[in-house]
């Protein structure tokens, strides 16, 4: 993520979400019951995001942060509160390759 960008408000699908920081700092703002809850995850920690949760990922830093998103499943879909740009879609799945070619 460049600094100061975000990965717009979004849930994903079924599956649970693990949040690495590989690089960088990075804000996380998680829906709750009653209000927002942000988690800072600074480089080499880890965010557990329950799945269907609504969150937001935030670039807090002054420079690109590096993350990784970790399913439990091979194929996950994001639904976004707003268009997503460039692609003007507020759904998208996200698929293995092996999924497409039937490999193992």
């Amino acid at each position: 993520l460049a600094a100061g960008g975000a990965i717009p408000w979004h849930y994903d699908s079924t599956e649970d979400e693990v949040l690495v920081v590989l690089e960088g700092d990075v804000e996380v703002t998680v829906q709750t019951s009653l209000d927002n809850e942000i988690v800072e995850v600074p480089t080499g920690g880890a965010l557990h995001i329950v799945a269907s949760k609504p969150h937001l990922v935030r670039n807090a830093g002054a420079t690109i942060a590096r993350i990784v998103q970790l399913f439990g499943h091979p194929a996950v879909t994001a639904t976004f509160a707003d268009p997503l740009m460039p692609m003007d879609a507020m759904v998208l799945t996200y698929v293995t390759p092996e999924m497409c070619t039937g490999s193992p």
